[in-house]
């Protein structure tokens, strides 16, 4: 029987934070909760939080997406993933804004839908973004 991927969401950037799914367990929360400074920046205390809640460790995770702000979503190289032994190959860079918009796609009931994403800030300084998505 095939395994559901185990995926890890880091936000670099202010308002830092981390979720995990797996096909048992749904966890995400913001750094700013576990050290109290607002909009903290760094995701390392949510994806220990998350790891810890799972029950899993960095090796058992399949991919880690990754969203900041900047001109372009960061490289591989750029997330500073590599000090934490994840190999290059289960990193995924993500636009910024279609992060939010996967977000709000994945979490309602349709099959297809135009997501509107207005921000104060993604890649490329942009401020807002449509992405229409198909039954990923």
């Amino acid at each position: 029987m095939k395994r559901t991927p185990r995926v890890v969401g880091i936000n670099l950037g202010h308002d830092g934070g981390a979720a995990l799914i797996t096909d048992t367990v749904m966890v995400a929360i913001g750094e700013e909760r576990l050290n109290r400074t607002r909009y903290s920046p760094g995701f390392e205390a949510s994806l220990l939080y998350c790891l810890r809640a799972a029950g899993l460790t960095l090796a058992d995770v399949d991919l880690v997406a990754v969203s900041g702000i900047g001109r372009t979503p960061p490289t591989r190289t750029e997330t500073g993933l590599a000090h934490l032994g994840i190999d290059r190959e289960r990193i995924l860079p993500v636009d910024h804004h279609l992060s939010h918009a996967y977000t709000a796609y994945c979490l309602s009931p349709y099959e297809t839908a135009t997501v509107l994403v207005v921000d104060g800030g993604g890649n490329n300084n942009a401020t807002e973004g449509v992405v229409t998505l198909l039954g990923v």
